[in-house]
């Protein structure tokens, strides 16, 4: 993080193209291996939903927050199994279901009792087929950026990222980050990954809206959306 306080003076000074490139998806300490892999994302796809239904707390609060009007367009970016495509179609919206896990998407098909036309799915990496992607109302990712800023390489580029979603929504990218246990809102704020991805963000020339709730199941989540932006900085 910063040293100090978080001012917009200290994120201009942040040389942004360093941290386009940080390996977000490991956690601390975690060597480099291929936690990017569709072999790994299948295999921990088997397990790391046990116990939790699509309507999960975390699903719902990001719901609730993102306000998505019934019938809308929605490119949910690493779908897994369904915990934001599912309440979504059956709201009737049309969801195009990003995953770079086929085993995850097919499990999504498989449980999807509402309108079938409504679900399309798309198997692959998200920075490597989001130009074949229609743009739609909304562009959602939920508690897993780190991931999606992976190439099948395995390497990073988070302005990359970004841009994409930000050309593939019509009227909104919403994203949240994974939960934080501590209550303080206000500590959260102070040092939060959000204000890193707030930065980059604005080197890209696209201002966007932070705000934290805290929520009794789950903690404290952060969600960070904003406009879509034609004008925006061009990555160099």
């Amino acid at each position: 993080m910063l040293d100090g306080e978080i001012t917009l003076g200290a994120l201009a000074r942040i040389d942004w193209k360093k941290i386009y490139v940080l390996p977000w998806h490991l956690d601390i300490e975690e060597e480099l291996k291929e936690k990017h892999g569709v072999e790994y994302w299948n295999e921990r796809t088997k397990t790391m939903y046990e116990g939790e239904d699509y309507f999960s707390e975390r699903a719902m609060a990001f719901l609730n927050f993102a306000k998505i009007p019934k019938g809308s367009s929605v490119i949910d970016i690493a779908s897994g199994i369904g915990a934001l495509a599912i309440p979504l179609l059956k709201d009737d919206c049309e969801v195009t279901a990003v995953d770079v896990s086929d085993y995850a998407l097919s499990v999504l098909e498989e449980k999807n009792v509402y309108d079938k036309k409504n679900l399309k799915i798309v198997n692959g990496y998200f920075r490597e087929i989001a130009e074949k992607l229609k743009p739609c109302d909304y562009v959602l990712n939920f508690c897993s950026l780190g991931v999606v800023c992976l190439d099948g390489e395995g390497k990073t580029d988070l302005a990359d990222t970004l841009l994409k979603m930000n050309d593939l929504a019509r009227e909104r990218v919403i994203i949240t980050m994974p939960a934080n246990e501590e209550k303080d809102v206000a500590e959260v704020h102070a040092n939060s990954y959000y204000w890193i991805l707030y930065g980059a963000l604005l080197s890209l020339g696209i201002i966007a809206e932070l705000k934290f709730e805290w929520f009794d199941e789950v903690g404290t989540l952060g969600f960070i959306s904003w406009k879509p932006v034609t004008s925006r900085t061009k990555k160099i």
